[in-house]
């Protein structure tokens, strides 16, 4: 088949999985269209710095790493895309995939938002201040007993009124009436104890 520009890209494609044509190289200028073209510019720290200072505009998150001791404050919009991670085993060549759950924090003063990484520990202090203010200390690594290490987060919110937040995976909701159930229990086993 013929290397044809006018072919549909599903046509080069296949062209290129059977080795019938050369692969483009899509950076070379002829193999970009003109309107493309002219989207394209090289950034500079001072056209990068303003973009990111400008109020009209709404970021996407940027992804960022917390080191020990460091504390990201903002809104917690919720959790943001998967981050796939590839890993190469140097000694086997073995590449191994694995996905991350995302959070995204949004600067309460503009459109810059900001993608950490999840862990397990934050997807269970994150989900009840979603949609508010939220501080996240990434705190020191804890080596555990089974060898494992541990990396330790303090995450806090403003207190709203009248609610009170709960991280409880089964939470009880009011002690109050469990009592009366105690005694209940109690008494049917002295009754069942006498019989």
């Amino acid at each position: 088949m013929a290397n044809d520009k006018s072919s549909s890209k599903f046509d080069k494609a296949v062209d290129r999985a059977r080795g019938n044509t050369e692969v483009v190289d899509a950076a070379a200028p002829d193999a970009i269209a003109p309107g493309v073209l002219a989207m394209i510019s090289d950034m500079t720290t001072e056209s990068m710095s303003a973009i990111t200072s400008d109020p009209t505009m709404e970021f996407a998150p940027q992804l960022v790493s917390l080191k020990e001791g460091q504390m990201i404050a903002g809104l917690l919009e919720g959790n943001g895309p998967e981050a796939e991670f590839t890993h190469v085993d140097k000694a086997t060549g073995k590449v191994t995939h694995t996905i991350a759950q995302t959070w995204i924090v949004k600067d309460p003063k503009g459109g810059q938002r900001a993608s950490i990484l999840s862990t397990a520990q934050l997807d269970r202090k994150l989900p009840p201040f979603i949609g508010g203010l939220v501080k996240i200390v990434r705190g020191p690594d804890i080596q555990t007993n089974n060898g494992y290490r541990v990396t330790d987060y303090l995450v806090a919110g403003p207190k709203i009124e009248g609610v009170t937040r709960t991280w409880a995976t089964k939470p009880v909701l009011d002690a109050a009436p469990a009592q009366p159930m105690l005694a209940e229990s109690a008494a049917g086993n002295s009754v069942n104890q006498a019989s």
